[in-house]
């Protein structure tokens, strides 16, 4: 009787802790990648590319006759102390710019922000530049992609 008591108390006590790691074990497996991704920390360390064997990723050689306009995307918008702030990443160099209204960015400035997009000038001409966009105004087709871990 002694011994099942023991037995028993043991396990009330031994099986919800191994439970309770395993639940750590799953959300860590599940949302690790957030904590370690986080887009809003200001001291976020820069993804590393993901590493193939066959394929190595070069950088594009410039085109001298690419306008400046097609290397500068907005990323993003974000309201920063009651601020818009416009995010502006330079493909050449992997620099994203911290942009407010009349900040110069390429061969013009930014007129105004709104809650997804850009009003910029350059050489007098005006346009709205949508977030995912060159400031040519052109969609780019290289905005990073989030993969998922599959399970093993």
């Amino acid at each position: 009787m002694k011994y099942q008591l023991t037995a028993l108390l043991v396990s009330l006590l031994v099986v919800p802790a191994m439970s309770q790691e395993r639940r750590s074990d799953d959300y860590s497996e599940k949302y690790g990648v957030l904590s370690d991704k986080n887009i809003f920390l200001k001291d976020r360390p820069r993804p590393r590319p993901p590493s193939t064997a066959r394929t190595e990723r070069t950088e594009r050689p410039p085109v001298p006759e690419e306008p400046l306009e097609n290397r500068f995307i907005l990323r993003g918008v974000v309201i920063e102390d009651s601020e818009l702030r416009a995010y502006v990443e330079n493909t050449r160099t992997n620099f994203i710019s911290r942009l407010v209204p009349g900040d110069s960015i390429a061969r013009g400035h930014v007129l105004e922000i709104g809650i997804d997009a850009i009003r910029y000038e350059q050489d007098g001409r005006i346009k709205w530049v949508e977030i995912g966009h060159n400031l040519a105004g052109a969609r780019q087709m290289d905005v990073p992609r989030v993969s998922t871990p599959t399970p093993a």
